[in-house]
């Protein structure tokens, strides 16, 4: 899964977006074979596509050179796993609270990057959807971070806005109630915005530099695809995403690099192929946002 950040760029990273990107047949998920299977076919599949990537090779001598380990146990009859109706809807007091408690913490820099990207784009148009919120939870949980790490990961993102919005050293109203904003949705005590409203000694270009690196933006090229009843009209949006170097699509495909729904959690057709390829699906306002970066 860590490969999708070079081969699958901008999609999700849990091993059903990886392999719907590449039309790999994920049956009986969860299940070890089914598992290794599908994992094995998705290696097969980023091999295809970067067959001289000195990487393989390496990978290979070394899985060759490491002995298989004897089984030691007493043999038993094999014994199939029942399938399991689920217990229900998990009931939280936040989306927060569904994030794991991880001992001892094993993400490094890049995963974290993963996440601050993701929360980014969750947070574009300053609302956190049932399924953003979701997807952030279930990305924290297949990149191994845990509460802890998230809630400092939530911080420095509103850290960066912050100083984004000082870099001109002057605070509007319109950034103090987008930093209020932020901070609600990401659980931050008010002595953050208190803190945040106090004006820096001297404005720290390097940092929004830095946070820059960190936040979703569309390249020239790249595709945007549109659903649902806009309040604004569709023939306007295509003229603007045209005008930025954007190609207005009409329905999504693997090459779709956004979704814009008139309601994000939206059950459409074209939000739901969307989710399935781990292409993100933001709002008006998030586009929005979003082209005023470009």
């Amino acid at each position: 899964m860590q490969l999708a950040r070079e081969f699958l760029p901008g999609s999700g990273r849990k091993l059903s977006d990886c392999c719907a990107a590449y039309d790999i047949p994920l049956v009986d998920a969860h299940r070890a074979l089914a598992d290794a299977v599908a994992t094995a076919r998705l290696l097969g599949a980023y091999i295809a596509e970067a067959p001289d990537a000195p990487g393989w090779a390496r990978s290979v001598a070394g899985a060759a050179a490491v002995p298989w380990p004897p089984f030691l146990g007493e043999a038993s009859e094999w014994v199939s796993r029942d399938d399991v109706a689920p217990a229900g809807p998990v009931k939280a007091a936040s989306w927060l609270d569904r994030i794991t408690v991880k001992l001892p913490e094993f993400a490094g820099p890049a995963e974290q990057l993963d996440y601050l990207a993701l929360l980014d784009l969750a947070l574009l148009d300053r609302e956190l959807s049932t399924h953003e919120a979701q997807a952030l939870v279930q990305l924290a949980e297949d990149l191994g971070i845990g509460r802890a790490t998230c809630a400092a990961l939530h911080e420095r993102y509103f850290d960066d806005l912050v100083h984004i919005a000082w870099v001109d050293m002057v605070l509007t109203e319109a950034e103090i109630a987008d930093l209020v904003t932020v901070a609600q949705l990401l659980g931050l005590p008010t002595a953050a915005v208190a803190n945040a409203l106090v004006a820096p000694p001297v404005a720290r270009t390097s940092k929004v530099a830095a946070a820059s690196s960190e936040r979703f933006a569309l390249t020239v090229g790249d595709i945007v695809v549109l659903t649902g009843e806009m309040l604004r009209l569709r023939a306007d949006w295509h003229a603007e995403l045209t005008q930025h170097g954007f190609v207005p699509g009409a329905g999504v495909t693997k090459k779709s690099r956004l979704v814009v729904a008139a309601d994000p959690d939206s059950l459409s057709g074209k939000a739901r192929t969307a989710r399935d390829y781990g292409i993100p699906v933001v709002s008006e306002a998030g586009l929005s946002s979003l082209l005023g970066r470009s």
